[in-house]
């Protein structure tokens, strides 16, 4: 809503300059107008309402500055003082966008000081004049407290000789302040540095012809000239400004990148992209956060400071011993995850700051819980395996005290009853102890498949090969087998030999197949094995219990298991257990 009424405005103090001189008039306007505009879109950004409102008064100083050619009773006495004073206010808020706070203290002194001697140079130059002697009618509205025309000129000649090293000292600091700054700060601050520096130059161009006496031709293509010259100032707001928002949604990219657990090595390089600091560090460690490996590097100490035992938001920073800034990375409980070692110039972009320190504290803690899962469910694997590990060897032990104790002892009173049986000459009693010594035959068949359903004896030794076709041979219906002859680690053999002895015996009792095929194989640290069959299919893992058993027993040694079983097409399983 201001813009529409500074635009009248603004045309009615150049209306005067529009008849004679329109070029001139054009730039100026231009150059107000577009001032007034870098100061409105400077007030939605973050921290930067003073530079703002400098803008906006810049624009207001550089109008009456010209409102001398109105001839009007006042107006040429306001407009002696307003030109500079604007100048130097568009000058203050362009080394305060964006500025860090120790370069603020410096610039703050320094145009202060530079206001104050411009404002009591023009006062006296008015002070001790008259009107027409700067250029003015006669008529204007003029103090003249004390006129004296030797003392108004070198007074004009002093303060156009500050104008130029006021001028010359802006520039230098501009140019200091583009050696020491890096990264973002540089790429945010350059088209105001070029504007800056141009703008420099043209005005130590002007003032020197201003000292020099040169015409008033010459003087009004100078002005001409400064006018077009210094829409750059505004111009390079603008670029700047878009630079940073540009800058901001790069921050959002952060957060894609960064979206799930990282370790430190991934935060450190996003910040680096989005900073574009490539010396930016991020130190310190957290349980989780670190690459883990061999080749990991140790955790780096936290460096020295208040900052390593603070808590707290990532707002938090101090300086470091070489001359970096430390950022704190904290988690939402306050635990201090890492510190950003960062350039110093990041100061004057605390909004940025905060927003990556945010995505970085978001994707380290999302990795400390990741870990901390991670270790978890090794924890359970790891005694689910010392679990089946435990079964196995416990089942051995039944497998050989029944074969060796039990088994052989039976296999003793079976042998003695047979000796019992051909010592008497007693029809009735040989047939009691006939029908006895086939009772323990039955006991002992019985008691051997016992054993081997706790623990095949084959499988221990003669391996998974020999024992699965050896199973084969039991069966009613053929059997083709096709496995490695290799020896595997017990867990592994005893899974497989169960997965195919169950899955062949359902095959045969529930799919009413007519042929099964056995195949396996070793790829690097698994065994791949297919059981495929030819039966009514339909086969679920919610059929039964005898299915989830398999799966249960696969998935336990960290293995996995696919069933594909379409009804009426016969079933597969594709199973892969660890064998390393």
């Amino acid at each position: 809503m201001i813009f529409p009424p500074a635009v009248l405005l603004t045309t009615i103090a150049f209306w005067p300059m529009w008849h004679h001189r329109p070029l001139l008039a054009l730039g100026n306007e231009v150059l107000s107008l577009a001032l007034l505009a870098s100061g409105i879109l400077l007030l939605d950004e973050p921290g930067q309402e003073s530079p703002a409102i400098m803008l906006i008064g810049s624009s207001a100083l550089l109008t009456a500055g010209w409102l001398d050619n109105w001839h009007v009773g006042p107006l040429p006495l306001v407009s002696v003082p307003a030109s500079p004073l604007g100048i130097v206010l568009a000058g203050w808020a362009m080394f305060r966008y964006p500025n860090s706070p120790r370069e603020m203290r410096f610039g703050t002194r320094f145009f202060v000081f530079i206001f104050t001697c411009l404002l009591i140079g023009e006062t006296i130059c008015v002070a001790v004049s008259r009107p027409q002697w700067n250029g003015f009618y006669r008529n204007a509205w003029w103090p003249a407290l004390l006129p004296d025309r030797q003392f108004f000129t070198v007074a004009s000649q002093v303060t156009d000789a500050m104008g130029i090293i006021f001028a010359v000292t802006y520039m230098l600091l501009w140019i200091r302040r583009r050696k020491h700054s890096h990264g973002i700060s540089r790429r945010l601050a350059t088209p105001i540095t070029v504007a800056a520096i141009f703008t420099c130059a043209i005005t130590i161009v002007e003032l020197v012809a201003v000292v020099m006496s040169a015409s008033s031709a010459t003087m009004e293509l100078m002005y001409t000239i400064e006018s077009y010259v210094e829409i750059g100032v505004p111009a390079a707001f603008l670029v700047s400004v878009l630079r940073r928002r540009f800058a901001r949604t790069r921050i959002v990219d952060l957060l894609l990148r960064l979206r799930g657990p990282a370790r430190t090595a991934a935060v450190t390089d996003a910040l680096r992209t989005v900073f574009e600091d490539p010396a930016l560090e991020v130190v310190g460690w957290s349980a989780g956060i670190e690459p883990s490996g061999e080749s990991a590097e140790p955790p780096l100490p936290w460096p020295p400071g208040p900052a390593s035992g603070r808590r707290g938001h990532g707002s938090d920073r101090r300086e470091h011993g070489h001359g970096r800034r430390e950022l704190p990375i904290t988690s939402a409980s306050g635990e201090q995850l890492a510190v950003i070692l960062a350039d110093p110039s990041l100061s004057p972009h605390d909004d940025m700051v905060r927003a990556a320190i945010a995505a970085s504290s978001f994707a380290l803690e999302n990795a400390q819980l990741d870990a901390a899962l991670r270790a978890q469910l090794q924890e359970v694997r790891d005694s689910r395996l010392r679990i089946i590990q435990a079964g196995i060897t416990e089942r051995r032990r039944l497998e050989r005290d029944l074969h060796d104790g039990t088994q052989q002892r039976l296999l003793a009173l079976k042998i003695m009853l047979a000796a019992a049986e051909a010592d008497t000459t007693d029809t009735e009693a040989q047939a009691i102890i006939g029908r006895i010594r086939n009772e323990l035959a039955q006991v002992l068949d019985e008691l051997r498949d016992l054993a081997h359903g706790i623990h095949p004896a084959a499988l221990s030794q003669f391996g998974l090969d020999q024992a699965i076709k050896s199973l084969a041979e039991r069966y009613t219906i053929p059997v083709e087998v096709s496995l490695p002859a290799d020896r595997f680690d017990d867990a592994a053999e005893l899974t497989a030999y169960y997965l195919i002895a169950e899955s062949v015996t359902n095959a045969i009792k529930h799919a009413r197949a007519s042929r099964i095929t056995v195949r396996g194989e070793k790829t690097g640290n698994w065994l791949q094995i297919t059981i495929t069959d030819d039966g009514q299919g339909g086969a679920s893992v919610s059929a039964g219990s005898g299915i989830r058993g398999i799966i249960d027993r696969v998935r336990g040694i960290g293995g996995d298991l696919q069933l594909d079983s379409p009804a009426g097409h016969g079933t597969q399983i594709r199973a892969q257990i660890p064998c390393a």
